[in-house]
């Protein structure tokens, strides 16, 4: 019982953030609309080091291997929450002023060619460990398919 109110206390400031989430949604800028999507990226770019790392590991099992794809998207989505979390919105929020102003977020990144030049680095990495990963695993699923 003690566990379970343990637990509750810890719960209960996510589902309040929750509700302030909700109403935050004007809170987003530009720029921390930026600074999330870096933080987003960073933590793609590790969750896809992860998987290649496990790819590498276990290369005969496929069905090992999405297991473990699973939980480390996952322990990823967690670590993701808390990017939202400490700017105060939630992904669905962040998902929305991205769809809502996708013509100003070109435009501001025309205007602030840095924070374009890295997210566009950000992006090709992830491209890239994403293309790597996909031919580790491109001879499982051939062996698989015959």
């Amino acid at each position: 019982m003690r566990r379970f109110f343990l637990k509750l206390i810890a719960i209960l400031p996510l589902l309040a953030a929750d509700v302030a989430f909700a109403r935050s949604e004007q809170r987003i800028s530009m720029e921390s609309y930026c600074e999330i999507s870096k933080r987003l990226y960073a933590l793609s770019e590790l969750e896809l080091k992860a998987r290649l790392a496990t790819a590498d590991q276990i290369p005969q099992d496929k069905k090992e291997v999405m297991a473990r794809f699973d939980k480390l998207r996952t322990e990823y989505q967690g670590y993701r929450n808390k990017v939202y979390a400490l700017f105060e919105t939630s992904s669905g929020a962040f998902a929305a002023f991205a769809r809502d102003n996708r013509d100003s977020i070109e435009n501001y990144l025309e205007d602030h060619a840095a924070e374009r030049t890295e997210i566009e680095r950000w992006k090709s990495t992830i491209r890239a460990l994403s293309d790597r990963i996909e031919s580790r695993l491109a001879p499982a699923n051939r062996g698989t398919n015959q």
